[in-house]
């Protein structure tokens, strides 16, 4: 199952991943995590950007 994540790196930019090797999403946080990310949606299945793009614009903290 492929798994889409919305974060933030260090520079404070918004990227989008998708990966379908992670059996759940709190490994996949936790690895993103681990790297540095920080996380602030992950959605089982393959978003697309301008799902993304629409979340992110609703729930802009």
């Amino acid at each position: 199952m492929t798994r889409t994540a919305l974060v933030r790196d260090s520079a404070r930019n918004l990227r989008i991943f998708r990966y379908s090797d992670y059996a759940s999403q709190a490994e996949m946080a936790q690895d993103l995590r681990g790297n540095g990310f920080r996380v602030l949606k992950i959605w089982n299945g393959n978003k697309t950007d301008s799902e993304v793009d629409n979340w992110e614009l609703l729930n802009r903290k």
